[in-house]
């Protein structure tokens, strides 16, 4: 897939978007305006792709489908659980941004997904071709789903960020705490309060027991790539996450 055959594809979300809700809803004016940004930005991001390790450039596309369809869904859902005003529609076009600065923004990509585009060929391919691309080390890219079925399902681990990124942004962040994420409250005075005893200490994390589980991450939709709990910075399912959501 290039640039033109995803534009088309979006193009076509766009279209449906309109037609489901119509050209004035606050969905297709955000959605709109990530295509327009998308047609803009042709060039760069093929001159952004020719700097990739070549599996990533390969998934570019993908990846950028998949976080779009993420960010759709998340929406949706969040506007099942309202039953007030409509949620703040995503921002679709930051992803532009993140590319620029260099930020962390790629989803993960499943096994199931690579073998549905008819590239599972890659699940096969041992490290050393693997070596310098976003898919080094990321056994659960490779040799299975994103996550693990189970009441405390967890995603598999993202690897460190790039050097040059600063912020890690939870592209699988959940609505169960949009409320906690709106709230002006700073984790590290959070984290201040538990250790004057005024707050119960953190659950631990998932994935890795010994260490607490990162609230920023969970609560507030990202983190600090130098974290000391940058291994629970990983895709928690609804049941895993329901005990921090309670604590």
């Amino acid at each position: 897939m290039d640039g033109t055959e995803a534009l088309d594809q979006f193009k076509r979300m766009a279209l449906l978007i309109s037609v489901l809700f119509g050209p004035g809803h606050v969905l297709f004016i955000a959605y709109d305006a990530f295509v327009l940004r998308l047609a803009q930005e042709q060039s760069q991001l093929h001159r952004y792709q020719q700097n990739l390790h070549p599996i990533d450039r390969l998934l570019f596309w993908v990846r950028l489908m998949k976080r779009n369809a993420l960010q759709l869904s998340s929406w949706f859902e969040e506007v099942s659980l309202s039953s007030g005003p409509l949620p703040s529609v995503r921002d679709f076009t930051k992803v532009f941004d993140q590319i620029r600065d260099e930020e962390s923004w790629e989803p993960k990509v499943s096994t199931a997904l690579l073998e549905a585009l008819k590239i599972s060929a890659l699940t096969s391919l041992g490290q050393p071709f693997l070596a310098g691309s976003s898919l080094s080390g990321i056994t659960g890219s490779m040799t299975g789903d994103s996550t693990i079925s189970g009441e405390t399902s967890v995603g598999t681990p993202r690897p460190a960020p790039a050097e040059g990124s600063d912020r890690v942004t939870n592209v699988d962040f959940l609505p169960m705490f949009i409320k906690f994420k709106q709230d002006r409250s700073k984790t590290q005075e959070i984290c201040k309060s538990i250790l004057r005893n005024e707050k119960p200490p953190l659950l631990k994390s998932k994935v890795s027991p010994a260490d607490d589980m990162c609230l920023a991450w969970h609560t507030k939709g990202g983190c600090n790539k130098n974290c000391n709990l940058h291994k629970d910075h990983v895709k928690y399912m609804k049941a895993a996450a329901e005990p921090l959501h309670q604590w």
